[in-house]
């Protein structure tokens, strides 16, 4: 199996010799390039794809977030580096599989490493067939009236060694960022563990629907729908959160925009 290709970011030297030890002990990796510099790493990711990239979240000039922002699709798994734990949340928000604080656990890395190889191993096309399946599992047992699944009133978030209980009812939208969800409910966000696919199984379908792979809307919150020529979607919530959609899910879109 060929190796997993890494590419280091951070403006401190130390920083990224400590990456380079940690990565020696796991096998099946190889650091591709590393950069101190943001922009020296923007100029080779654009024509450079490695499978896992170790950003910094701090430094000069841009910061990591932002290098993540201007990366075209398909997007290498991302994992941030950092000696501040408050970009947590917006880390997610960036499609972060993982949130590593300074000084980092080699473990931790190992565990990174492990769900970057997982990544790589699950292909578009795959992906989309599951996703199709579900679809249309979902939408023949809505119209056959069928759908006989008890779903979850209530989900159960871990947050920093506390269970929150949080009403199913009372959530506005999810977003998904990796294996991580970001739930919001009542102008909080809670970061769950778990993939999209299975957090819609536990949501009735007639009142969560899925606009987008990583967008999961609470259809009593939608306030507008604005379409646009290349045949996407703005949803606006009643939160004042706006969300995009994908064409994939147009038909979704088009049957809210009619029961609406």
């Amino acid at each position: 199996m060929k190796p997993l290709t890494i590419v280091i970011v951070d403006d401190e030297s130390l920083a990224r010799q400590g990456l380079r030890h940690h990565l020696r002990e796991i096998e099946g990796v190889e650091i591709i390039a590393e950069f101190g510099d943001s922009q020296r790493a923007l100029n080779y990711l654009q024509t450079e794809r490695p499978d896992l990239l170790l950003v910094d979240i701090e430094m000069p000039g841009m910061t990591g977030m932002v290098l993540v922002e201007k990366l075209a699709d398909p997007l290498p798994a991302v994992a941030f580096v950092t000696a501040f734990d408050q970009y947590a949340i917006e880390a997610f928000r960036h499609q972060a599989i993982d949130y590593l604080l300074k000084p980092v656990d080699v473990e931790r890395l190992r565990s990174v490493v492990a769900m970057a190889a997982t990544r790589r191993e699950r292909t578009d096309l795959e992906q989309e067939n599951r996703a199709l399946r579900s679809a249309l599992y979902e939408a023949e047992q809505a119209r056959l009236g069928e759908n006989k699944v008890r779903y979850n009133k209530v989900l159960a978030i871990k947050d920093r060694g506390q269970t929150v209980r949080v009403e199913v009812e009372a959530i506005d939208w999810v977003e998904a960022a990796g294996d991580y969800m970001c739930v919001h409910t009542a102008g909080e966000t809670h970061v769950l563990r778990s993939t999209m696919r299975k957090l819609v199984q536990q949501f009735d379908p007639q009142q969560f629907v899925r606009v987008h792979r990583s967008a999961l809307i609470n259809v009593k919150q939608i306030k507008a729908i604005a379409s646009y020529a290349n045949g996407e979607y703005r949803i606006t919530l009643a939160t004042g959160d706006v969300v995009k959609t994908s064409r994939r899910y147009k038909q979704a879109i088009r049957q809210l925009r009619q029961s609406g």
